[in-house]
């Protein structure tokens, strides 16, 4: 078999023929076929196509076979998935279910393709408790892909934990939350949005009730020095004292660019308080 053959395959929607070519040994022939398949996007190929995500996935991991390029050959394999679509997302997600080892490709797939038909299973694994580090990310980014509607109330309540505020998890929530229509609605969700958002004039407005929060925002390790300042200079402008200590208390860090200290005295000279 050579490429020719491959391109008559396709050309005669041979399926079944450039199912078979997938085990055909040479590297650079199965991913020709495997980008034939997901040209013809015809479900017939959904079965062979997980499989081979698999062993792409064992491939590039431990480097047997595969002997050009295992990124490629695994991208190509999940455009071919996401080419087919909707018509994919049952065997998907029962592979999603039963294969821990490409959970997280296949969630990425499903998310690519954008089907609400996932969404239950995929908020289900992340309220469970097996979930690795990875595969989360790559199930929560699936959801914000998504973007349905009935992925709201699992990305507020991700976006609301404080390891997310700050992270690149938390902006790709905001954009998944963004493409529903969502609208923050409580204190907590609209500081969380809007530090993530840069908005922080719209915290500065809320006022008093802000404060909590924004305290909680600037003590988050992963926000930026940019986040911070904005966050400071929020609390100056509402001028509340109970920022007071932790305004101090951060000052005293030593790790702080000079931009974040100078932003920490001007917003404790606006609360009233002396710099000490």
């Amino acid at each position: 078999m050579d490429i020719d053959t491959i391109y008559d395959m396709e050309k005669n929607k041979d399926v079944e023929g450039l199912i078979q070519s997938l085990d055909a040994g040479e590297d650079f022939m199965t991913e020709a076929a495997v980008k034939a398949l997901g040209r013809l996007a015809d479900p017939c190929a959904v079965d062979a196509l997980i499989r081979l995500l698999g062993l792409s996935k064992y491939y590039a991991e431990y480097g047997r076979s595969l002997k050009k390029g295992t990124g490629q050959y695994q991208s190509s394999v999940m455009d071919a998935l996401v080419s087919i679509g909707s018509p994919a997302v049952p065997k998907l997600l029962d592979d999603f279910q039963k294969n821990l080892s490409t959970r997280g490709l296949v969630a990425q797939v499903l998310g690519l393709i954008g089907d609400p038909k996932a969404v239950s299973i995929l908020t289900d694994y992340l309220n469970g408790e097996l979930g690795t580090v990875y595969d989360s990310y790559e199930v929560t980014k699936a959801l914000c892909d998504i973007g349905h509607t009935s992925c709201v109330e699992t990305l507020v309540k991700i976006l609301t934990e404080e390891k997310t505020l700050g992270s690149k998890l938390g902006f790709e929530i905001i954009q998944g939350l963004q493409k529903s229509g969502w609208q923050p609605q409580n204190e907590l969700q609209q500081v969380f949005y809007y530090v993530m958002k840069g908005q922080y004039d719209r915290c500065a407005a809320m006022g008093s009730a802000a404060v909590p929060y924004l305290i909680i925002a600037l003590e988050k390790a992963t926000a930026s020095e940019e986040m911070r300042v904005g966050i400071i200079q929020a609390l100056g402008e509402i001028r509340d004292e109970l920022a007071v200590n932790t305004l101090i208390e951060q000052r005293n860090k030593e790790s702080y660019h000079p931009q974040v200290i100078d932003a920490i005295n001007d917003a404790l000279i606006k609360i009233g308080k002396r710099i000490l």
